[in-house]
């Protein structure tokens, strides 16, 4: 599966699940937004940028950042760009809900789902559970 095939899959996913939790959406015109969409909450439109995650070692591992080219391309982070980030990890058919505010992994986002074999570095694990799409966007519900 190519890459635009998978954004596409990743989206849909996504805007159904908030369409199945009745949070209206609205897509942009054209595609030089740099979100994917906008949902309608009880604070108002927040934007809301896609990503595809991958299943690997006990995580959903995201890159979050978006490329921007001038002379040379170069990644930079969503924060202050978008509201959220929304990540479907299709391997495991989960969704997640990253306020960008208040999330502090800038470039790429490692949830953990188990407990790591040898339980090291507990303390600094970002666990996937908090941020399940379904649990941060009944908060946002109208």
């Amino acid at each position: 599966m190519n890459t635009n095939t998978i954004g596409n899959m990743t989206e849909s996913v996504v805007l159904s699940e908030f369409q199945k939790m009745e949070i209206p959406v609205s897509i942009p015109f054209g595609r030089n937004e740099p979100y994917d969409f906008v949902i309608d909450t009880k604070d108002g439109f927040k934007s809301v940028q896609v990503k595809h995650g991958i299943y690997k070692n006990g995580c959903v591992v995201a890159e979050i950042t978006h490329k921007r080219t001038y002379k040379k391309t170069q990644k930079d982070s969503y924060k202050g760009v978008v509201d959220y980030i929304a990540i479907w990890c299709s391997q495991i058919n989960k969704s997640y809900l990253l306020d960008m505010k208040s999330f502090s992994v800038n470039k790429v986002a490692c949830l953990r789902i188990e407990a790591p074999r040898n339980n090291s570095c507990i303390s600094t694990i970002v666990w996937a559970a908090p941020y399940e799409l379904k649990k941060i966007a009944a908060l946002l519900k109208r």
